[in-house]
């Protein structure tokens, strides 16, 4: 909490602003929960760095150095997303999805209406840059936000709980931002080989 307070009595930016979520749906559901937030201030960004903690220290390492390692690193992630055809970026772009992860992510695909195979890339771990834009399209109904972070279970950690695969419902809408970027017409590139 000290620390909270000293960073919002820092006013280094005037669009700098500190949400608070329940814990649910891991790193998902508190981006939904700034993202909520950055709609009702009516703030817009051409691009998004999304950063969260991770349980396992290397892969942690390993996402956050892809993009962010030094500055030349940063100089290399930054210019990637600014590309026209780039809408994403992050370490590793895969593809898979799990049986259970299918059905999730169908049903995601009904909440956003897609009609676009949703088998796109994604970047693994959700460390990415990701275009204002895409996320602009796609999330802006407050009411279908809250939706989708009310199904979140509480206390759920992926790397914890592996019933069936283990893989639950922000696992598939780690899927979705590749599909938004792709359903766009945008590429969906990780930097690590």
């Amino acid at each position: 909490i000290n620390l909270l307070n000293k960073l919002e009595n820092l006013n280094i930016y005037d669009n700098i602003y500190i949400t608070y979520s329940n814990n649910k749906g891991m790193d998902i559901g508190g981006f939904i929960t700034s993202y909520k937030k950055k709609i009702n201030l009516g703030i817009n960004y051409n691009f998004i760095l999304k950063l969260h903690t991770k349980t396992n220290d290397s892969w942690r390492f390993s996402l956050l150095y892809a993009i962010l390692g030094n500055n030349k690193i940063i100089d290399i992630s930054y210019n990637k997303i600014k590309q026209k055809n780039i809408g994403i970026v992050g370490s590793h772009s895969i593809n898979y999805y799990g049986l259970k992860i299918q059905n999730y992510t169908k049903k995601y695909i009904k909440y956003f209406n897609i009609k676009k195979d949703f088998r796109s890339n994604f970047i693994a771990g959700t460390i990415f840059w990701i275009k204002g834009d895409i996320l602009n399209f796609y999330l802006n109904d407050l009411e279908l936000l809250d939706k989708i972070y009310d199904e979140f279970p509480y206390y759920y950690n992926g790397s914890l709980i592996r019933e069936g695969g283990g893989e639950g419902l922000p696992h598939a809408f780690e899927r979705l931002f590749g599909i938004f970027s792709e359903n766009l017409g945008f590429e969906v590139h990780g930097l690590s080989k």
